[in-house]
């Protein structure tokens, strides 16, 4: 008789939410940044096992990342947020959304807009009794997937007439997306091939966001933090204002990209896409 995989499926929060309860019931909620506040909101906790809950400021739901490869042992892991979470397939909603971007694309090329263009794939979710059935419904969905795949992940934005470096710099400084990228070839050089045709690609995911094998998980991690720590290491944070701290967070983004591409490319790990649905309950 074969085994039932184990799933463990974690939310990432820093306050008590309006969803929270719903998480309980179908999700393992996790509070980051434990150590920065004296709010226990009652769930598992970035300070129990992982050791950078107090550097949440600048890595983000990356703290809660540390605590799970130090304590989740399920043969699958992932990872969502307090206001985002997977849902099930969406064919009509990605159907939609790639045509009006192909539309956009083509308005580009003939000249009629000059913007780049980039497309993203979400859902909205409004009220209590949708997300509850969309959380039961992902639940499951991955049962019976999850022994098909290896990686799954946000479905991936595409972006036309504007590099991902570009696309980094409009928000962020670009110094810092630099030096992390030669800091994954020179740490990591089995990397490097997937690293150098990162701005080829025209697609990246977002949001931290993923379920993989944990096996995966332990190794995409390791290879992250040790970078990100190097990194670390050459910036003064004290410099950057309140946004521009979340600073590996936003690196972290960047680089499932590539990981994904490696692993695929160099074990054939199995990939697959779901897509996200912002939750904007009230409270």
């Amino acid at each position: 008789m074969r085994a039932v995989l184990q799933l463990q499926l974690f939310t990432v929060h820093h306050q008590r939410d309006p969803q929270l309860e719903i998480f309980r019931r179908n999700f393992l909620p996790l509070q980051v940044g434990c150590a920065l506040t004296e709010t226990d909101i009652g769930i598992l906790r970035d300070d129990q096992h992982g050791q950078l809950s107090e550097n949440n400021r600048n890595y983000c739901e990356l703290t809660a990342f540390d605590e799970i490869a130090r304590s989740a042992h399920a043969d699958y892991i992932g990872v969502m947020h307090y206001r985002r979470i997977f849902t099930v397939p969406k064919p009509l909603t990605l159907i939609s959304k790639d045509t009006e971007y192909l539309f956009r694309v083509l308005r580009h090329r003939l000249g009629l807009s000059n913007k780049p263009v980039e497309r993203h794939v979400t859902i909205k979710i409004s009220s209590p009794e949708v997300l509850e059935t969309e959380a039961r419904a992902l639940n499951n969905y991955l049962l019976s997937v999850c022994e098909r795949v290896d990686i799954i992940t946000p479905i991936s934005v595409k972006y036309y007439g504007i590099t991902l470096r570009e696309q980094y710099a409009r928000a962020h400084p670009v110094i810092y997306y630099d030096r992390f990228l030669s800091l994954l070839s020179e740490i990591h050089p089995e990397l490097d091939p997937f690293v150098n045709t990162i701005e080829n690609s025209q697609s990246y995911y977002l949001f931290n966001m993923f379920i993989m094998r944990r096996t995966l998980f332990i190794r995409y991690w390791k290879i992250l933090y040790s970078t990100l720590a190097a990194l670390q290491q050459e910036i003064d944070l004290k410099l950057l204002d309140t946004y521009q701290e979340r600073v590996f967070g936003f690196l972290a983004e960047r680089f499932m990209a590539i990981f994904v591409r490696y692993i695929c490319a160099t074990e054939r790990a199995r990939l697959a896409h779901l897509p996200v649905a912002v939750c904007n309950l009230e409270s």
